[in-house]
């Protein structure tokens, strides 16, 4: 049992930096996680180096279509 079991964490720009330190420790304690990431090559990495952990989607944030 994690910390944040049974939340669910929406985060963007989590292709690198704080944002990608942010979602691994979500994943590590227990949330399900989507992300929303801008850069298609960096919404790829995600996808692979997270596998089933989040649910990676390419868009843009500022886009509601996107969202």
């Amino acid at each position: 049992m994690g910390w944040l079991d049974d939340v669910i964490v929406l985060a963007t720009g989590a292709g690198s930096g704080i944002g990608r330190a942010a979602v691994e420790a979500f994943i590590a304690e227990g949330a399900r996680v989507g992300v929303l990431e801008l850069m298609p090559e960096k919404a790829d990495r995600l996808r692979h180096e997270l596998g089933r952990s989040a649910v990676v989607v390419q868009g843009d944030a500022t886009l509601l279509e996107d969202n």
